[in-house]
Parts: structure tokens; C-alpha cells; sequence
């Protein structure tokens, strides 16, 4: 999964204000090598792949970082609350790993479930629940947007501090997510029986989404600051950081010539 550790580097240049969660992403990434209970991991992930699949490596290799990122035969607390940040990122990091590595959504119900017994046998008893879904159309994009999304009060903050090193990375970030959520709600939510039907979990993640941003980001945003409406029907770009990018790069070039 070194594919994935190079996203992860390439996000922390580009979004550095969103560092907490990239180091959880590089956190669950982590080879279980090494690791005092690797054994354990072994051992149950053979039970849970059966005799069809335990020999496929990068099964097992998935099936082990997910039991040490859900805490299985953890000595540490696990997460208290299913719905925490934790949780929530160890199921989008499940989307690019199976992005990258194709594994049947069956294989990582049971991973999930088997994880969950062996937490409730212990004296720990905090769990993450699976929500991980096969029929959501381009997830690594929904993904995109739930980072905003369960970081709203990080792009307040870094909003009101214009002028700093974070504040063009993170309007292009919203810039992004917008014209994300405009053209797949265009693509796939516009006819009432797809949205109600085989597009629904989709639709309602994108329908998710416009909620949390207009009412906590759009709404809060202080007056005088501009960040795009979901409803416009154009495609956003930032042209204040775009040309405050190319002053900067036109006052370096001048002052390389002199």
C-alpha cells in the first residue's frame, strides 16, 4: 500500500491545515510488522478469510491493520464513542485501501464482526462500526468531502487567519469540494428515481454534505470573506489566491532577474 503513503505525504503538503487527519491515515496504514501481537492477528485473520482466501496476501495484509487499527488484542482503551473522529476515518481509510486493493465488501463485514466479538469478550467493550458500502459511486471524492464536512471548525479557524501559510490550501480545498458535490449531484441526484433508488446512498452522503456546509460553514463564514454557495450553477475558482500566487511568483521572477 506504498501508493497510499504517497497520497498521504502528497495531502500533508497540500492541505497541511488538515494534519491531524492525515497522521491518523498514516497511523492505520502502518505495516502490523513488528507489532507484539501480530500472532493474534495471524491467527484470526486466517479463521475470518476461510480456507479460500487466507493465502491471498493482500487480504491478510488489509485484514491485519484493520484488527490493530480497531484495537483487537489492544491493552490500550479503544474509542468510547463508535462515531468519533477515530472510527469515522478508519472507514474512509478503507475506501482507498480497497481502491487499491480490490476485497470483497463481505470479507470486511466479517473482519468487522469478528472484531466486534473479541471487543466484547474483553473488558473494553468500545467498538467501530462498519459503514463501509460498495454501491457509493466515486468514494475516494465523498470522502473529500466528509473531511470538510467532520472538520468544519478547522476551516472556520484557518478562514479568519487571511493571509496565512494555510489560508490558500484551504479555500482551494472548499473550491474543490464544491465542484465536487455539484457534478456528481448533477450526475446522479437530479432524476427523483435514481436519488430514491440505486443512486440513495450516494445522494444522501452529497445531500449530508450540502446541509453541514451551508449551515456551519457557508452561514458562519464573516461577512467580507467569499466562499462559493452549493446552489450556483457555475463551476468555482479561487481567483483572489490565484493571482495572489502569481504576484508572488512574478515578484520572484523580477527579483531573480535584478
Amino acid at each position: 500500500m506504498s501508493q497510499l503513503n504517497g497520497e498521504i505525504a502528497k495531502w500533508k503538503k497540500e492541505y497541511p491545515f488538515l494534519i491531524n487527519t492525515w497522521n491518523l491515515y498514516e497511523e492505520f496504514n502502518k505495516p502490523v510488522v513488528g507489532d507484539e501481537q501480530i500472532l493474534f492477528y495471524d491467527t484470526t485473520c486466517q479463521v475470518v478469510l476461510g480456507r479460500a482466501n487466507k493465502s491471498n496476501e493482500n487480504y491478510k495484509n488489509v485484514c491485519m491493520k484493520l484488527m490493530k487499527n480497531l484495537g483487537v488484542y489492544s491493552n490500550e482503551l479503544r474509542p468510547k464513542n463508535p462515531s468519533n473522529e477515530r472510527c469515522k476515518t478508519i472507514n474512509y481509510w478503507l475506501y482507498y485501501v480497497t481502491n487499491m486493493t480490490v476485497i470483497p465488501a463481505e470479507i470486511i463485514k466479517t473482519i468487522f464482526e469478528q472484531s466486534n466479538k473479541i471487543a466484547f469478550s474483553g473488558k473494553n467493550q468500545h467498538i467501530c462500526f462498519n459503514t463501509y458500502d460498495e454501491e457509493i459511486i466515486n468514494p475516494l471524492k465523498i470522502i473529500k468531502l466528509y473531511n470538510l464536512q467532520d472538520n468544519i471548525e478547522t476551516f472556520l479557524s484557518t478562514l479568519k487567519k487571511k493571509g496565512s501559510a494555510d489560508y490558500c490550501s484551504c479555500k482551494k480545498y472548499i473550491y474543490d469540494c464544491v465542484n465536487i458535490y455539484k457534478d456528481m449531484n448533477d450526475t446522479y441526484c437530479t432524476d427523483p428515481d435514481d436519488r430514491n433508488n440505486k443512486n440513495k446512498s450516494t445522494c444522501d452522503m452529497l445531500s449530508a454534505f450540502n446541509w453541514i456546509y451551508t449551515e456551519y460553514l457557508f452561514k458562519k463564514i464573516d461577512i467580507g470573506e467569499k466562499i462559493p454557495s452549493l446552489l450556483s450553477e457555475e463551476k468555482e475558482y479561487i481567483d483572489e489566491c490565484l493571482s495572489a500566487q502569481r504576484s508572488v511568483a512574478e515578484t520572484t521572477t523580477q527579483h531573480n532577474l535584478d
